[in-house]
Parts: structure tokens; C-alpha cells; sequence
């Protein structure tokens, strides 16, 4: 019988390799200390970035990081489950501390965006360290420099910018980090037997923190038993074998991811996931061009842009160019894990992560680059092995030119951020027929105040893209902003005509419509804006409002109730409550609604004015006066506060005191016709008719409509015996008001004394 012979295969090799000698030449730690110095370096022109885009919604106007206690608040935010932070405790707790550091200042945030992405360099550098002596025929100090110069390519490679700049973005490079050092800490615990036991836990914790981090990480379980079998045990028997309780606890973080994404609602606020609204092939067609795009730019990093834009493969032959590409590297890939898998290693590490992003479903983000965060270390790792064998020790002179170029690149695409308009003016050069690319540059010129240029932007983004409602909206909104109200209300009518559940387009519109002269117009839309967002205060308090200003009191009271059932702490509710509680003629009640918007903000001078002119119409005019002086002395220019303070003197019969607050308040405000004319009152009641009638006059010039203005300076000029005049001022007083009458009364008196 012939005898055969069984080569050596991967499925055959045997179970443990062996270990590969660790030791560490002198001086090993200054080349990673100073690339992370580097890496600092190149990043510090950050430093001043603006919050853009979403760093707004998850940042900047994010209240649960105002506070780091309680926790709970913290870990998990109660906001929609679009926004980055949305089920992602730990990236939103990062952001609460430094909040806590430095406010809104940006400082602080990006300072720690570069310390994370040093600190993933250097544990990178770590992780190949150990990696390479495994897979290379090379003495140790060699592996040591390569794995250096896959850490500083990985590192300063300019397609890292946005994972690092965009300051939201920390959600990719920090899961990035315990990423990289969920691998790290297996590869120590299965090489230091003497700390295996801390190493095992410091693995499964790193793996749990990233998943509380980022979705990005849920592959990390995956890689390190790929890596255990590729590295370590030799076959996948013998890493389950051998390590099955440490790639069980792994596994296990998976739990705590689905709880997160539970949370979110399972599709991130309806742009990811099932039942996004899209086929299930519709989204993973459309990664051929993403996957080809980002391996091109991974190699040749220009142009990078920030917003791609959407888009959708409608025919087979858009396809085959991209799919030539990446179908056969996932084949190649495949094969090498079988035949060569310390080479298909790196093609799983850039496939396997790559996956979840290029597989579920999406509405939005077609390509993102800081998706290649973790996979470009896969491309820098081939294209430095490659460079090594076929260029030797020269090979690291060109990986240092390389990094010193991606540095320098990097610094470059740096400075793009350094504003949303500049940013965004970028995006639009490169990507002029992208809409989101117009409305976000729409969206940045809006915040600095250049609407007319908001406005060009938001209608190309409305041209390229008419049946969007968002779109529409958002042109509404720089419309209405620039004081543009009938184009306003005509883009808000189209944005609702696409999108006719939206409640915010609603409660916008009825804002406009309220402040047009037919404001009843408003009221059917504030009434389904309140349906459909029944929890929202702002909705019933803004209906309010109107309802109050159609002189709809016991309506309008109401609505302030029901938005502060909603809001038990809004101020403006409780004054808007109080002032249609007091013309209800509810005085009481009206002062006790004063009194909490008082309590709730105690600097508002003009809920205390309104709360001292109540008090005064109660009968408690020294009460008013009381909160008169507290404005002034808080604002002694308030005219207003003067005013109330001389009619509550008045009240009181205090008239010389009550003159005086009233020729302040118009030393203050020349042009204050209610105090002209309760100065000219209280002259009149002192026996000054002359300087009286002068205030009297002075109140008419400014308001000709006011019937007893017009009356009593007609009462001045009798006093005068001015009768002609006086005639002339009781004619139109009772013109502007048939029912008055005092001035009938004195026009018929006067009638007969002349007709003498």
C-alpha cells in the first residue's frame, strides 16, 4: 500500500502557534511618544472649530449635558432617536464632561477629540506590534519599525479629519480606540499567562464601552476570535476550545448593545435599520460605489468632501465598475482566510467592519468617510507589508514621506472646518448638484445672519430636489427670518403639502398667518399642530397667544393651561395666564399666575411691571408701588416702571410725587402718549389747564384715535374758554366713540353756550 503524505493546511496546523519573543529594544517608547506627539501636533489648528451640522442638535443644544448628576439623565437622554447621541451613553457622557470643562467653548472638545485619536494610534502601534512577528519573517526590531509606520500612515491620514474635526464624530474615533484595544488586551492576555486574568477583563470591558459607544464595535467580537484563530490557536475549534469563556463574555456585550439600539427605536429615528422605508437591496447596492470610492481615497485622499449626498443604483451597468472591484476582494478575501489567513486577515479586518454601515438599510449617508476610521489601518497595514517586501529597509524612508505628506494633508483639510460657510462652500464646490450639501451652506450663511444668501442655497436645494419637505421648510424658515412673510407662508403651505403630518410646519405657519390680518386663519393649523404633537407645550402656548391677541380670553386661558399641564415651569404660560385671567376680570386668580412667573424668573422687569399694574387694579397700589421700585432700581431707565409707579400714586393721591414719575418717564421716552396724558391729569386736577393742555395736545399728535385724549384736551381748551377748540376735540371724541357720554354731554353743553 502507498503510503501518502498530509501537508500542513490551516485547518490541520496545529492548535497553539508558538509565541513569538516580546522583548523590547532600548529606547521603544520614544518613537510611539513622539508620533503622538505628532498626531497632536497636526491636529492643534482644531482647536477653534465651530460646532457644525450635527454637532448643534447633539451638542450645542443638548440639555442632558448641562449636568453630570444625575447619571441617569446623562446615560440615557431623552431625545429623538436621529440624533447622534441617541443610544450611545458613553459618547454623550464624553461630551457632559466636557461641558462641564469648558461650556459651550469648543476647546475642550476637540482637545480631547486629538487625545483619543493619539491615543488609538499609539494602541494601534501596540496591537501590530504584537501582530506582525506573527505573521512576518522578520527580526523584531524590523516589526517594531513597521508597525510605527502603520500607526503614523493610520494616523495622519487625511481621510481621518472628519473622525477627529467634526467634533460629533468622537462616536467613530472613541469606539475606534476601544476597538483597537479590545484586540490589544487579548493579544496580552494570551500572551502574558502571569496577567492573563486582568487582560481578559480589561478585553471584555473595552468591548462593552465601545458598544456603549458606537454600533461600529458590534464586529469586535467577531474580529478577535478571527484573530485568535488566525494569530493564536490555529483553527477555530482551538480558539473556542481554548478561549471559549473569554469569547463567550464577549459575545455577551452584544445584549447591551441591542438594549441601546432598542432604545433608539431600532432604526435610529427612521434613517437606519428595518423599516426605513426602502427595499433591503436598494441601500447595499448603492456600497459597491461607497466600498470602491473608499479604497481610492484611502490610497489618493483628494478630493475629500464632507457631505456626499444620496443616491440610488437604477441601472445594472452603474453598477459592474464598482462591483468588479469589490466583488472580487471579497472573494479574495474569503479565499485568503482558507489558504493564506494571516494575509485574509487584513481583508476580513476591512470587510468584517465595514459590513454593518454597507448591509442595513439606510435613507441618508451613502458614503461617510470617517466610516473608514478602522478600516483604513487594514489598507496602511497591506500597503506597508507590501512596501516592505519589495523595498526592504527602504521601504520605511518612503513610509516616513508618506506620513509627513498625510500630515501635512491633514492640516489642510483642517482648515476646510474652520467655519460652517467655509465648509460647506467646499462641499458645494465639489458636489454642486448634491441638495444637502446647498442646505447645509444655506443653513450655515442663515446662522451668521446672511440670510439672502440662505435663501439662494435653500431654493437650489428645493430645485434639485422639489419633492423633500424638509427642504421646503427650511426655505420657509429664511423666508420668514427675513421678514419675507408671504413667501414664507407659501413655502410652508408646499412643505405641508408634501409632509402633511409635520407639526412644526403647522405651528410655524399658524405663526405667520397669526400676524397677517386675517390671524383666525391660523387657528386650524395651530389646532392639528396640537394633535399631532399633543405632548408639546410651546404648540398650546403659542395658540394661546393668538387666541388672546383675537380677544378669545376664556380660549386662550385654556390653552396656557394646557401647556402648563405639560410644563408645569413655564414662566411665559403663567404670565400669558395671568393677563387673560385679569381681563377675564379674575383679578385674583390673574396675581396668583404673576406671582409663579415671578418665582420662575425673578428678573423678568416685565413680568414685575404687569404684576404691579394688576395689583394696582386690585386696589393695592402700595403694593404696586413696592414692585415699581424694584424694576427701577434694577433699571432706572425703565419709563414703563415710572409710568406704573405714577399712577399708583395717583391712585393713592399723591399727585405732586405722581407728576414727578410721570416728567421721568418721559424724560425717558419723549414720545410715551399714555404718560402725556395721565401728566396732563393730574395738571389738570392741580389747576395747571395751560401745561396740561400742552401734554393733552402732545398725547393727541401721538395718538389721534384716542377718543379721551381728545376729550380732555377739549376740557382743557373750555377751561381756556377756547370754546371753538374745545368744540372741535368733543366732535372727535365722539366720532372715534358714539357711546361716550362724558363727551356727548360737554359737546351739547358747549353747542348751547355758543348758539348764545
Amino acid at each position: 500500500m502507498t503510503r501518502t503524505t498530509v501537508k500542513n493546511s490551516p485547518a490541520l496546523a496545529r492548535q497553539d502557534l508558538p509565541p513569538v519573543p516580546l522583548d523590547r529594544p532600548t529606547g521603544s517608547f520614544v518613537a510611539p511618544a513622539l508620533l503622538g506627539l505628532v498626531v497632536l501636533a497636526v491636529y492643534a489648528n482644531t482647536w477653534g472649530v465651530p460646532f457644525l451640522y450635527d454637532d448643534v442638535e447633539a451638542i450645542a443644544d443638548n440639555p442632558t449635558l448641562r449636568t453630570l448628576w444625575p447619571l441617569t439623565s446623562v446615560l440615557a437622554p431623552d431625545l429623538p432617536g436621529g440624533v447622534t447621541v441617541s443610544g450611545r451613553p458613553l459618547l454623550n457622557l464624553s461630551f457632559a464632561l466636557n461641558y462641564a470643562l469648558s461650556g459651550p467653548a469648543v476647546w475642550s472638545y476637540h482637545a480631547l477629540n486629538a487625545l483619543i485619536h493619539s491615543a488609538a494610534a499609539l494602541t494601534l502601534f501596540g496591537l501590530a506590534r504584537r501582530l506582525l512577528p506573527r505573521a512576518l519573517a522578520a527580526s523584531r526590531p524590523t516589526t517594531d519599525r513597521l508597525a510605527l509606520a502603520i500607526a503614523a500612515l493610520w494616523a495622519l491620514h487625511p481621510l481621518q479629519t472628519q473622525a477627529v474635526t467634526y467634533t460629533v464624530q468622537r462616536a467613530e474615533s472613541l469606539t475606534g480606540l476601544f476597538y483597537f484595544f479590545t484586540l490589544y488586551a487579548f493579544t496580552r492576555a494570551v500572551d502574558a499567562p502571569a496577567g492573563a486574568g486582568r487582560w481578559r477583563l480589561a478585553c471584555v470591558v473595552a468591548c462593552t464601552l465601545g458598544m456603549a459607544t458606537k454600533e461600529t464595535m458590534v464586529t469586535a467580537p467577531l474580529l478577535v476570535l478571527l484573530c485568535d484563530r488566525t494569530f493564536f490557536a490555529g483553527t477555530w475549534r482551538a480558539a473556542w476550545q481554548k478561549r471559549r469563556p473569554l469569547h463567550l463574555a464577549l459575545g455577551a456585550t452584544w445584549l447591551l448593545l441591542g438594549l441601546l439600539i432598542w432604545s433608539t427605536g431600532g432604526n435610529r429615528g427612521g434613517t437606519v435599520g428595518l423599516g426605513v422605508g426602502q427595499p433591503l437591496w436598494a441601500y447595499p447596492l448603492t456600497q459597491f460605489k461607497a466600498v470602491a470610492h473608499y479604497l481610492r481615497i484611502a490610497v489618493w485622499p483628494e478630493p475629500l468632501t464632507f457631505e456626499y449626498g444620496t443616491f440610488w443604483v437604477e441601472r445594472a451597468g452603474d453598477l459592474l465598475p464598482y462591483a468588479a472591484l469589490v466583488g472580487p476582494l471579497v472573494a479574495a478575501t474569503a479565499w485568503a482566510l482558507v489558504k493564506h489567513p494571516r494575509a485574509g486577515f487584513l481583508g476580513a479586518w476591512f470587510c468584517i467592519i465595514l459590513a454593518p454601515t454597507s448591509l442595513a438599510p439606510g435613507t441618508i449617508q451613502m458614503i461617510v468617510e470617517h466610516r473608514m476610521y478602522l478600516p483604513l489601518a487594514a489598507v496602511v497595514a497591506a500597503g506597508v507589508v507590501v512596501l516592505h517586501r519589495y523595498g526592504g529597509a527602504r521601504s520605511l524612508a518612503v513610509c516616513a514621506l508618506l506620513a509627513a505628506a498625510g500630515g501635512a494633508a491633514t492640516v489642510a483639510r483642517n482648515h476646510d472646518y474652520r467655519s460652517a460657510i467655509a465648509l460647506w462652500s467646499r462641499t458645494v464646490q465639489q458636489r454642486p448638484l448634491n441638495p444637502r450639501a446647498q442646505a447645509g451652506l444655506a443653513e450655515a450663511y442663515a446662522a451668521a445672519g446672511q440670510l439672502d444668501q440662505a435663501i439662494i442655497h435653500h431654493r437650489e436645494a428645493v430645485r434639485l430636489l422639489p419633492d423633500e419637505a424638509h427642504y421646503h421648510y427650511n426655505l420657509a424658515h429664511a423666508l420668514a427670518r427675513a421678514g419675507r412673510r408671504d413667501e414664507a407662508i407659501l413655502a410652508y403651505r408646499q412643505a405641508l403639502r408634501l409632509a402633511p403630518t409635520e407639526a412644526q410646519t403647522h405651528n410655524n405657519l399658524a405663526l405667520l398667518l397669526s400676524r397677517t390680518g386675517a390671524p383666525e386663519t391660523s387657528l386650524p393649523h395651530y389646532d392639528e399642530a396640537r394633535r399631532l404633537r399633543p405632548r408639546e407645550a410651546l404648540y398650546a402656548y403659542n395658540h394661546g397667544v393668538t387666541l388672546a391677541g383675537l380677544n378669545r380670553a376664556n380660549d386662550a386661558a385654556a390653552a396656557f393651561t394646557a401647556a402648563l399641564s405639560l410644563r408645569p415651569d413655564y414662566a411665559d404660560a403663567h404670565f400669558n395666564l395671568g393677563s387673560a385671567l385679569a381681563s377675564l376680570g379674575r383679578i385674583d386668580d390673574a396675581l396668583a399666575e404673576y406671582r409663579t412667573a415671578l418665582r420662575l424668573q425673578p428678573t423678568d422687569l416685565e413680568f414685575r411691571v404687569t404684576y404691579a399694574g394688576a395689583l394696582q387694579i386690585s386696589g393695592r397700589p402700595a403694593e404696586a408701588i413696592t414692585q415699581y421700585d424694584a424694576v427701577i432700581t434694577a433699571q432706572a431707565q425703565h419709563a414703563g416702571a415710572h409710568f406704573g409707579r405714577g399712577n399708583a400714586l395717583a391712585a393713592l393721591h399723591r399727585s405732586e410725587e405722581a407728576m414727578s414719575s410721570y416728567e421721568t418717564a418721559l424724560r425717558l421716552q419723549p414720545d410715551y402718549a399714555d404718560a402725556h396724558f395721565k401728566l396732563g391729569n393730574t395738571l389738570i386736577g392741580l389747576g395747571h389747564t395751560a401745561a396740561a393742555q400742552k401734554h393733552y395736545e402732545a398725547a393727541v399728535r401721538l395718538h389721534p384715535n384716542d377718543a379721551e385724549a381728545h376729550h380732555n384736551l377739549g376740557v382743557a381748551y373750555a377751561r381756556l374758554e377756547r370754546f371753538t377748540d374745545a368744540r372741535r376735540e368733543f366732535e372727535a371724541a365722539v366720532r372715534l366713540r358714539p357711546d361716550y357720554p362724558e363727551a356727548q354731554r360737554n359737546l351739547a353743553q358747549l353747542r348751547t353756550l355758543l348758539a348764545r
